[in-house]
């Protein structure tokens, strides 16, 4: 049985996300593959504004009494599990480095098997 809403609120003792939800994954969870996910386009794509601002750090802020100052790049080292800038822009880089790598094999296998069929 799939509960939601005020249904999930009347169910008695401690409960796993799997009892309630079944298989559907956590919404943290998707936020988090939704952050990689552009900033992985944003780091392939040079030309965009985003290129330059989803790994900016700020130097200076203020935030509201009791609210946690939480940049966009911290919220994303806290996704991935680094501690640190520096690392979180390796894995970013060579994740998108094996992204390009596989793109290019698919053109170039394309390509090989447009030509080989092109030539029967």
């Amino acid at each position: 049985m799939h509960l939601t809403g005020r249904a999930t609120c009347q169910l008695a003792g401690p409960h796993l996300h799997s009892d309630l939800y079944g298989d559907l994954s956590k919404i943290s969870e998707k936020g988090a593959r939704r952050r990689l996910g552009l900033t992985g386009h944003s780091q392939i794509h040079v030309e965009l504004p985003a290129y330059h601002f989803v790994l900016w750090e700020p130097t200076h802020s203020k935030c509201c009494p009791g609210r946690l100052l939480l940049a966009f790049v911290d919220t994303l080292k806290r996704d991935i599990g680094v501690a640190n800038t520096a690392e979180l822009v390796v894995k970013i880089v060579v994740v998108v480095v094996v992204v390009v790598v596989v793109v290019v094999v698919v053109v170039v296998v394309v390509v090989v098997v447009v030509a080989v069929v092109s030539s029967k």
